[in-house]
């Protein structure tokens, strides 16, 4: 199976480049899992040569050794091909590919990806495409479209989405952005199903996002579902501060329904991260505390990292809220460790701790996972092999995913 690039190009469009120049920001997952800026799953390059040492300087929000040669942070090119291949390991040993294979493609303007399915007659046949295409794009303006086609089992096309992407530059430095979800109907007509819209402005060290998600109303037109605004300050060369508030439709208008808190700070090569979590009552309508989060990342100079995230929260082993706790307990803990060989082979190792379904407040180990990545001629090759403890309480292989990447 080829999966795994393919699900990174629907949860991030065109995969853009992050450019990785100050102000620090705090980044977090959907997941809920807090990861400090620089501390992606994305595997390190190999360590910054003397030369570059001043670029790097720039990225982790360090000042420069020296101030007249300070370069701009370079910014990686996504690659033109990735492919992937998954294999189940079954208990006992045995192995199968699953049914589905993933391409994703990228050329001029254009980043297309492929799965297939290999139905029950034993031939493989399209299941669902992906096209995100850049249709006009100057200075201050890009428009995109991206469409998604689904077919059935035989191969045929059944519904079809298409998202128009439009990214405006004004003249005071905001940048808005709307996208807009076109859903094919019944009768075959394209039909506006919702409609997102984002501004973002900077004024110094302090930006500001508003975004917001339109539905059809009963009424005719579109009205607002969810909301959000936040506010990133940057205190200084090495500390930053974001505060997020969620509001979501409640009856007949909008209500705030969770609140976001978060620090970033660097002291010489560790980053921290601190975030408070604040959710609404549906019982008293407060906003009470309902999560914390610490990240911890090292950087060192030889392209090896370590982090470390631990997430608190009311919620027992079976996931339920413990209604008397007073505070919140430890759920779960994520220690991820990078390592660069002298080929320039980079290994990461990623191991999660959960608590007990028992609820004892002891940690029991979750999914362990491998990732090896080795440069090639023209890219790279990456192995992921994800280990879960079984009954007998042994840590065994359940997946292994080969990528090949084209750059």
């Amino acid at each position: 199976m080829r999966t795994c690039a393919f699900l990174l190009f629907l949860a991030a469009g065109a995969l853009p480049a992050q450019n990785d120049a100050t102000p620090p920001r705090v980044e977090q997952l959907s997941n809920g899992v807090v990861i400090v800026r620089g501390g992606s799953s994305r595997a390190p390059g190999a360590p910054a040569k003397q030369d570059d040492a001043k670029a790097a300087d720039a990225a982790s929000g360090e000042a420069p050794k020296d101030a007249e040669k300070k370069q701009p942070a370079k910014v990686e090119k996504p690659p033109r091909l990735v492919e992937s291949e998954a294999t189940i390991v079954l208990p006992g040993g045995a192995t199968r590919e699953e049914d589905t294979e993933d391409t994703v493609r990228r050329s001029d303007g254009v980043t297309e990806a492929i799965r297939t399915l290999k139905n029950i007659n034993g031939q493989t046949v399209p299941y669902l495409t992906d096209r995100e295409e850049t249709l006009s794009k100057t200075p201050t303006s890009e428009v995109k479209e991206r469409v998604v086609q689904r077919y059935d089992a035989s191969g045929t096309p059944t519904t079809q989405e298409i998202t128009k992407i439009e990214t405006r530059k004004l003249s005071d430095g905001t940048i808005v952005t709307t996208e807009t979800l076109y859903k094919e109907t019944l009768n075959g007509r394209m039909e506006a199903i919702q409609r997102k819209t984002s501004r973002e402005v900077q004024n110094g060290a302090v930006t500001r996002t508003v975004s917001s998600t339109d539905a059809p109303s009963v009424n005719g037109g579109f009205q607002t579902i969810l909301k959000e605004e936040s506010v990133e300050r940057k205190v200084g060369e090495n500390r930053a501060e974001k505060e997020t508030t969620r509001s979501a439709r409640v009856g007949s208008g909008l209500a705030v329904v969770a609140r976001e808190q978060s620090t970033m700070s660097k002291s010489g090569s560790t980053s921290t991260t601190e975030t408070t979590v604040y959710e609404r009552n549906a019982a008293t309508n407060q906003l009470g505390l309902s999560a914390r989060k610490v990240g911890r990342l090292t950087e060192n100079a030889d392209g090896s990292q370590t982090e470390k995230v631990e997430t608190y929260g009311f919620k027992t082993g079976s996931g339920a809220t413990n209604v008397n706790a007073t505070r919140p307990q430890l759920q779960e803990v994520v220690d991820r460790r990078v390592t660069v060989g002298s080929g320039g082979e980079v290994r990461e190792t990623t191991r999660v701790q959960q608590r007990g379904i028992a609820d004892t407040g002891a940690m029991t180990a979750g999914p362990t996972t491998e990732v090896v990545v080795k440069p090639t001629g023209n890219g790279e090759s990456r192995r992921t092999e994800i280990y879960e403890r079984g009954v007998n309480g042994r840590s065994n292989a359940t997946r292994v995913i080969v990528e090949k990447v084209d750059k």
